[in-house]
């Protein structure tokens, strides 16, 4: 029981962090957690972005209470926006599930240094069975783009699936031409 709004947000660097902007003075909610505040913050996951892979969160997530978990889901993307065409080795993107366990309260998981990374997920690249689906002990799952794809726009939860806007830089060898855009759908968990 408390008022006020728990409120994730994701970073250029490729974190994801969590702010206490409620009312809530115990990170469990009873009267015997760790004491919190207003302002209070936490790193939830780290992408692990760097120059040489240029995987950087530009847009927003999308956010959305699971049906078969309960768990609060956070979907978001990577991706240099500002070199879009980008074909340089070592590029390397994700589209991202990350989960909040510890939703409806907030829970001071990790220092920055020790947020949870894209070890701790699923990698269900290439699932097209679900037999990759992350287990209880998982962070969440990812899929690694290839052809040095990015995330275009922030991603959109409707009705139990996930669309993530994604572009492909073009594989001629003129860089004006164009590359491909599309939709990718999967369904949530």
């Amino acid at each position: 029981n408390y008022k006020g709004a728990i409120v994730y947000l994701s970073d250029l660097e490729g974190k994801i962090t969590k702010f206490n902007l409620t009312n809530m003075t115990t990170e469990d909610g009873t009267t015997s957690g760790k004491r919190i505040k207003i302002f209070d913050k936490t790193t939830l996951f780290s992408a692990g972005s760097s120059k040489l892979n240029a995987r950087y969160m530009y847009h927003s997530m999308d956010a959305t209470i699971g049906r078969d978990t309960n768990q609060l889901w956070l979907f978001a993307g990577t991706g240099d926006y500002e070199r879009i065409n980008d074909t340089t080795s070592g590029v390397s993107n994700y589209l991202l599930g990350i989960k909040d366990k510890d939703y409806p309260f907030y829970r001071d998981i990790a220092k920055p240094t020790k947020a949870d990374d894209i070890t701790k997920c699923k990698d269900t690249t290439n699932d097209t069975s679900g037999a990759k689906c992350p287990q209880n002990a998982d962070k969440g799952w990812y899929i690694v783009l290839k052809d040095f794809a990015k995330i275009t726009a922030e991603p959109t939860v409707y009705k139990g699936t996930a669309y993530f806007p994604v572009y492909e830089p073009t594989k001629s060898v003129n860089k004006c031409s164009l590359g491909n855009a599309y939709i990718l759908s999967l369904i949530h968990i």
